[in-house]
């Protein structure tokens, strides 16, 4: 089969170009959208131990966080040695808002012995759980 002169076709370096073009705006457009999920997943809690003092008779202790986190956080509950416990000043209730880099201190009141080793956990609305 014959080609007509007449027709022309596009140039090898003018199509070179295009594709080159077009790859790097569907990479263009796939890296941000990676990106931004990313950012959105990759968002992380932190809590740091910053000071402890025993109550009178080894009944009670003040446990002092902070939030070292890039946001703020919930936290949920505090556990010593896995159970959770219910006598904490102040009251979690449905969580108590912790913004980015604030301290509290809380006050667990619970049967210590002297002498003792135990765990504590302070566990957060995302289920994280940040020990000493």
């Amino acid at each position: 089969m014959k080609m007509p002169k007449n027709n022309k076709a596009l140039s090898p370096v003018i199509a070179t170009v295009i594709l080159i073009a077009v790859t790097i705006a569907a990479s263009t457009a796939v890296a941000a959208w990676m990106g931004a999920l990313t950012w959105t997943f990759t968002t992380t809690e932190q809590i740091r131990y910053t000071a402890y003092q025993w109550g009178a008779l080894d009944n009670s202790i003040s446990l002092t966080v902070k939030n070292t986190g890039p946001s703020a956080l919930t936290i949920a509950s505090i556990q010593v040695d896995g159970a959770s416990q219910s006598s904490v000043s102040p009251a979690l209730g449905s969580g108590y808002q912790l913004a980015k880099g604030a301290s509290q201190a809380f006050n667990i009141t619970h049967t210590f012995t002297n002498g003792e080793q135990y765990n504590f956990m302070f566990v957060t609305a995302r289920g994280n759980q940040f020990g000493p």
